[in-house]
């Protein structure tokens, strides 16, 4: 899956390619590799999402930048 908003929101809420990675239970690397467009796992995206407090489709080409948080819920 491709992320395309998550340098976006990353700077947003304040915070390092580290401190997120460390949040999300990721790698820098992949954090890394998720702002260049590289394609991550689903798995990874949630967690990406669920450090920064948004639903995983907020970071992806599947829903638009202003859909919900987590918080918002079904």
């Amino acid at each position: 899956m491709v992320v395309v908003r998550l340098r976006q929101r990353r700077l947003t809420a304040v915070l390092t390619q580290a401190e997120l990675a460390q949040r999300a239970g990721v790698s820098e690397a992949t954090v890394v590799a998720a702002e260049q467009g590289k394609r991550v796992r689903i798995s990874t995206v949630r967690k990406l999402a669920e450090a920064l407090g948004v639903a995983p489709g907020v970071l992806t080409t599947e829903a638009s930048p202003t859909a919900g948080s987590l918080e918002d819920g079904p």
